[in-house]
């Protein structure tokens, strides 16, 4: 059986075009990696919502993992300096490298064996999104594993 993990970000994209684009990936569960998933910029996609749109929708169900998401000092930084690379070194030090983090990538890797999961983002695309950096990480941990960004 093949073991995939998918990606997306809502970020430009309108809720039909999201949701379609999580059936047509064989999603069966989000997994939120936002610090601050009730943020009123994230329209459609604000935790209070989310969950009920993707169920209504798409039969996907909807988890938050907060110790997947970046520290809002780093995040508040990279937002200002764009430093991408100084961003992955320590996003990787202190996120990725946490007891925490690694025990919520070993679980969503177990689940790779049965059923899709999409780690969400706000970002529209993954090349500078912690959410490829998580999913990088765990095709580290299990080399078979397949990364699908949904865009």
């Amino acid at each position: 059986m093949s073991r995939e993990i998918a990606t997306i970000g809502f970020g430009k994209k309108g809720a039909e075009r999201f949701v379609q684009l999580l059936r047509d990936g064989g999603v069966k569960t989000v997994v939120d990696t936002r610090r601050r998933p009730d943020s009123p910029f994230s329209g459609y996609a604000r935790q209070r919502d989310l969950p009920f749109l993707l169920l209504s929708a798409a039969a996907i169900g909807y988890e938050h993992r907060p110790e997947l998401a970046p520290p809002d000092d780093l995040l508040d930084r990279y937002r200002k300096d764009k430093d991408w690379p100084a961003y992955v070194l320590e996003f990787e030090e202190r996120v990725l490298a946490t007891p925490h983090a690694g025990q919520t990538m070993k679980e969503l890797l177990s689940r790779s064996t049965t059923e899709v999961v999409a780690l969400l983002c706000s970002e529209p695309t993954p090349e500078q999104c912690h959410r490829r950096l998580v999913a990088e990480r765990m095709k580290a941990m299990e080399p078979s594993l397949q990364v699908i960004h949904l865009v």
